[in-house]
Parts: structure tokens; sequence; C-alpha cells
């Protein structure tokens, strides 16, 4: 009896140990997945402002004395979108809708105020954007003849962008400055002959560049006959023969010039080429 007792303590210790070993077996499973474990990762969100602004474009021409712009009227909605991880934006829920009265006012400049060689040429300007975002508003300079420093004040419900100017800024010359006065055919000397006019050869010092090149018109495409660069001393008018400059015989027909011109006064204005067009066709009979 005493042996059956024994025999059935020592297989109750053995189901102790054995569910105390499996136990601990599933305990340290546990404790290596969570060393493992891999969580996952938070999705970023952010807020993207989507308000469409509202700009209009103001142009001054040279003036003498502090000039303001008429009133403006700008107005935007404030819009943001919702997005979540770069996808899936939304558009919240609109905000205020943001109404502005606005002015521009230019002072002009003087030699001393701009630091440079003083007023505006006539044929120059100032070129500004005005825009309202939401609740925000701000003034660009597009083209300027001078570096303005812009400084805004209220007056009631009014905004004024004062504009300042700095550093006087080269622009490019005026497209109109040298314009096309006669292109025909002298039959006499049988040469073309080209008169040109410039309206502010005045301001200028150094020589202009004139590019010519003929053309005669042709029935499936037009024909270069030659391209030939002038570089004449700054006048009131230029007068260009090409009589010199043609080799071979033209033949009757239909003739017209491309043309160009640079000034290469560039203290004055950009050395730019500005691209003048072609003339009307002539005819020619040889």
């Amino acid at each position: 009896m005493a042996d059956c007792r024994k025999a059935a303590f020592h297989r109750v210790n053995l189901m102790k140990l054995f569910l105390i070993i499996s136990v601990g077996v599933n305990l340290c499973f546990a404790v290596e997945n969570q060393k493992v474990g891999v969580s996952k990762p938070s999705l970023n969100s952010w807020y993207n402002e989507i308000s469409k602004p509202d700009c209009r474009l103001v142009n001054f021409s040279p003036v003498p004395e502090t000039t303001q712009s008429e009133t403006i009227h700008l107005e935007s909605a404030e819009r943001m979108e919702y997005c979540v991880e770069g996808r899936n934006c939304k558009a919240a829920k609109p905000g205020g809708i943001h109404k502005k009265n606005v002015r521009i006012e230019i002072h002009p400049a003087t030699t001393a105020l701009a630091g440079g060689p003083g007023q505006m040429y006539p044929w120059e300007y100032n070129l500004f954007k005005i825009c309202l975002k939401g609740y925000r508003l701000w003034v660009e300079q597009i083209e300027t003849a001078y570096d303005y420093r812009i400084l805004q004040r209220n007056e009631g419900h009014l905004a004024i962008f004062a504009a300042e100017p700095g550093p006087k800024l080269a622009m490019d010359p005026d497209p109109d400055g040298i314009g096309m006065e006669s292109f025909g055919y002298n039959a006499g000397i049988k040469a073309f002959e080209i008169a040109l006019r410039d309206k502010w050869s005045g301001y200028y010092q150094e020589k202009t560049e004139i590019r010519v090149a003929l053309y005669k018109d042709g029935f499936w495409s037009d024909k270069k006959i030659g391209e030939w660069i002038f570089t004449e001393k700054v006048s009131p008018q230029y007068r260009i023969t090409l009589a010199a400059y043609i080799t071979g015989s033209l033949g009757s027909g239909k003739y017209y010039v491309r043309w160009k011109f640079r000034r290469l006064d560039d203290r004055v204005s950009n050395a730019v080429s500005v691209d003048k067009g072609k003339t009307q066709a002539i005819k020619v009979i040889r």
C-alpha cells in the first residue's frame, strides 16, 4: 500500500514538473515573440493650402510725382485639403472668404535716391502684380525700371503698397524705337533701298546694329538671297543700300526683307536683339 502511494506521489510530481516546463517554454516563446515583433508605422497626415489667388497687373508709365493706382478689389476663399501619406487628398471644409481693397503707390526717382543715372527713359515702365491668396496679400515686381523697396500701410480698410525706387535697372529697348520708313527697289541703280527712323536716337551714344535678310517669294518656298549686318552710328535715320552686297542676277519676282536691330549702348538699355519681322513684298521686273 505504501509503495502504491509513493508511486502515485511521484506521478503527480512528474505531471507538475511537466506542466511547469511546458508553461515555461510557452512563456519563453511569448517573450521571444515580443522581442522580434514589428509594430505598424503610424500614418503621416497634413493639410495643404489650395486657395486660388486673385491677382491683378498694375502698369505705371514714367511719372514726375507720387502716383497711386485706382482701388483694386481682391477676393479669395480660404481652402485646405487633408492628405494622408501623400494619397487620398480630400478638400476640407471651406474657410472664410477674404476681401481686400488695395492700391499701389509709386514714388518718382531722383539721381540721389535711385543711385543710378536718374529719371526713367520715356519708353520704360513699371509693371507690378498684386495678389490675395486666402488671407495672404503681397506685391511682386514683374518688370520695373528700378529695384523698388515696397512698404505696406493701412488707411482704414484700404491697404496701400508704396514702391520706393532703389538702384536703376536696365530694361529692354523700345521695340518700336526703330521703325521701317520705306523698302523699295531703285531701278536706276538696280538696288534695294531701306530707310529706317530712330525716335530715341538722342538717348543713345553707342552704335546701332541692324541685321537685314533679303528673300524672294517662291511657289513652294521662299529663297534667301543673303543676310547682312550693318553697324551704324546712332542717327535719327538710317539708309541702307543692298546693291553692293548682292552677287548674281536676281531676276524678276517679288522680294521682301526680314530685319532686326540691337542697341549696343547697354548703359541705357539691354543689348538684346529686337525682331521686327518682315516687310511687304515688292514686285521687281528685270
